[in-house]
């Protein structure tokens, strides 16, 4: 978080832009959900006028999202998501439909729609799994729903797959400590 402040002041407006998305994703890990949707917000708001700030401004819109999800608001969560999905590529943003499938996850799990969330999820795990953390993510979350939904054996198997492909990560040790 202290080098994406740094990052935040900088002259160039796109740099800027970038330090705060990280920033924001920064606050995310801290579970300071209210503040990172304000720092989301600032950068979806960014008018995009090149394939990266469009790439980074979607980026802050799946942020949004999972903010959305976190602090009650799951119905406008999820309608961010889905304009997110249906107005992007999947074949050529593929980390973003990650970001977006978990977010959408988060939204329906806080929404107490755990088949929806599982659904959610299994879009990243089987079909937008490139990005290490967000199907990390993906897996932590399944191995909890999983359990929600009566079939423990689906959520060993989440678990023992996170644990082999990401052992060490934030979700894994997350997943060790409950």
């Amino acid at each position: 978080a202290e080098y994406y402040t740094i990052l935040t002041t900088s002259p160039w407006p796109e740099l800027q832009i970038k330090g705060t998305l990280r920033l924001a994703n920064s606050t995310v890990g801290k579970a300071e959900f209210a503040n990172a949707l304000i720092m989301f917000e600032k950068v979806a708001a960014f008018p995009a006028t090149t394939s990266l700030l469009q790439r980074t401004v979607s980026e802050a819109k799946a942020g949004q999202a999972r903010c959305l999800g976190a602090t009650g608001k799951a119905a406008a969560g999820i309608a961010l998501t889905d304009k997110l999905i249906k107005d992007n590529d999947p074949k050529t943003q593929k980390e973003l439909f990650a970001q977006a499938y978990n977010a959408q996850g988060i939204c329906y799990r806080s929404n107490k729609q755990p088949k929806d969330a599982i659904l959610a999820f299994l879009h990243t795990h089987l079909i937008f799994n490139e990005s290490a953390d967000a199907h990390a993510e993906s897996l932590y979350h399944l191995s909890q729903l999983w359990t929600e939904v009566s079939k423990a054996d689906r959520a060993q198997d989440s678990k023992r797959l996170l644990r082999e492909k990401y052992p060490g990560t934030f979700w894994e040790q997350k997943s060790r400590a409950e």
